[in-house]
């Protein structure tokens, strides 16, 4: 399961609004769905809040993600930030059509969970392999309506 639909990048970094313009730029990136994240995450040590700006931009069948971490308890994301206002690697996302199946996956591997999220149509994982990879890893499972709604092919 590691690897399998891996569909996305996502990067931190200081400045949304200067990341969404340099991967348009350079990269060809043609347009982003912006959208403010406020958000309650579950963490090994409890609840905590997340606050953030997000942007997904899609190139193909292939999403980048773009994340400027605003405030809330949780640094998961502002810990990765670059000193100046390029992007850096937060984590790689895999599409997940099995959310249980996925959850038991990661249980029965042992992989820590850094965090995990939802929102109506849309659930979340984050596991911690940055001792191996230097990055997370993210499972999401969407709901068929959300995914269209955040442009998925």
């Amino acid at each position: 399961m590691t690897f399998r639909n891996h569909y996305q990048n996502a990067y931190v970094t200081r400045d949304i609004e200067a990341a969404m313009a340099l991967a348009q730029q350079r990269y060809g990136i043609d347009s982003f769905i912006q959208f403010d994240v406020d958000m309650d995450m579950l963490t090994p040590d409890g609840p905590r809040r997340s606050i953030s700006k997000a942007a997904l931009g899609w190139s193909g069948g292939f999403n980048f993600e773009l994340i400027e971490p605003v405030g809330g308890e949780l640094d998961i994301y502002s810990a990765y930030l670059p000193p100046d206002n390029s992007l850096r690697l937060h984590h790689v996302c895999m599409r997940t059509f099995d959310w249980d199946a996925t959850l038991a996956d990661i249980a029965a591997n042992g992989w820590p969970i850094a965090f995990e999220g939802h929102m109506e149509g849309l659930k979340f994982v984050y596991v911690d392999a940055r001792e191996t990879f230097g990055h997370y890893l993210e499972y999401l499972y969407a709901e068929p309506e959300m995914w269209r709604m955040i442009g998925g092919p």
